[in-house]
């Protein structure tokens, strides 16, 4: 005779623990679904090593070029990018005013170029 394990079942529309369901499962099935569990996750554990080390020894930094493509489309249409998508450069290049910011005027400097704009002399031969 399997022997029974509880399990609460709790919802959380129920609001006392009277209603709360108890479900009854055998030893039996706990103990074939961690065995299944355990093979699953040695498989995966294998086909991460066979990723790694079958084929061609740049295969990882190809996949890594791929998912990192797929992630560029993912985010071109998003406001913000991730950091890993945005490009190094230095960290002054980085820190320096867009060019729309640098070629932006005060109103001062806009005044002062309409009313005094560049004098264009023609000298007569």
């Amino acid at each position: 005779m399997p022997i029974l394990k509880a399990q609460l079942n709790i919802n959380p529309k129920i609001r006392y623990k009277s209603q709360a369901i108890i479900v009854f499962i055998s030893d039996n099935t706990m103990h074939t679904k961690e065995e299944t569990q355990w093979d699953f996750k040695a498989e995966l554990t294998l086909l991460r090593v066979a990723k790694v080390t079958g084929g061609a020894p740049n295969k990882l930094s190809k996949i890594k070029v791929k998912q990192k493509l797929a992630l560029r489309e993912a985010y071109k249409t998003k406001k913000f990018l991730p950091l890993d998508l945005r490009p190094k450069k230095t960290r002054a290049i980085r820190r320096r005013l867009t060019k729309h910011q640098a070629s932006l005027k005060t109103e001062k400097e806009k005044k002062k170029e309409m009313y005094f704009p560049i004098r264009k002399y023609a000298i007569k031969v």
